[in-house]
């Protein structure tokens, strides 16, 4: 579940301590660590940023579906996750005196529990510039990964992940990966797992038409 962060952090330390980085961000984040890594004041930077993963992006959220989360459930916290103990939604609250409340939100299995997952993920708390976004499958970054929402695997209470490599770059860090199963996947998988976010509606400019009407980005690999 992505938030929108601050990033002069990270900024900082790129700046002042050297070495190689990955970046890893949002497909919206990686387009403006793009265009701040272009100016000429930051081609030092720029040099030893090497690799960009992507995550695959439907929306990022406000504060506000927090607060009105917590507000629904009639709790205070001082940190809260989305998805303990495996793929789905089930919140965890750490108030701040370190009491701990969950609550099961998806697979809904009551009608409270179908109103929190509506009152934490209905687009309403979506950033608005989320909601003209046709960037969901980072099309800047070298490597791509997500969530696999293909119902072969809707069993698999740990998860699967989709990883897109745009870039030789991408494929040469890929294959020197140890410990993982890879299993080739294709465009139909894609579209399956993403849904709409796997399509476009508006930017034409970074896309293309295909016969099945199926928007994929110009560049991917």
């Amino acid at each position: 579940i992505y938030h929108n962060v601050n990033f002069s952090r990270a900024i900082q330390c790129l700046k002042e301590k050297p070495g190689r980085y990955a970046i890893i961000g949002l497909p919206c984040q990686l387009t403006s660590i793009d265009l701040f890594l272009s100016k000429e004041e930051n081609q030092g930077i720029k040099e030893r940023c090497f690799l960009k993963i992507s995550l695959v992006c439907g929306y990022s959220f406000e504060r506000n579906n927090l607060l009105a989360l917590a507000a629904w459930y009639n709790t205070a916290f001082e940190t809260i996750t989305y998805r303990n103990g495996g793929r789905y939604r089930s919140f965890r609250f750490v108030s701040t005196d370190g009491s701990v409340q969950e609550y099961v939100a998806h697979p809904a299995d009551n009608c409270r529990s179908l109103l929190a997952q509506n009152i934490a993920f209905d687009r309403f708390h979506a950033q608005n510039g989320c909601l003209w976004c046709v960037d969901h499958l980072g099309y800047c970054a070298d490597i791509v990964v997500g969530d696999v929402w293909l119902a072969r695997f809707r069993s698999d209470a740990q998860g699967v992940n989709i990883i897109l490599i745009r870039t030789k770059l991408g494929e040469e860090i890929i294959q020197t990966v140890k410990g993982i199963d890879l299993t080739p996947g294709n465009l139909q998988d894609i579209i399956e797992s993403q849904g709409v976010y796997a399509k476009g509606e508006i930017g034409e400019g970074m896309r293309r038409w295909r016969e099945d009407s199926v928007f994929v980005p110009v560049h991917i690999r």
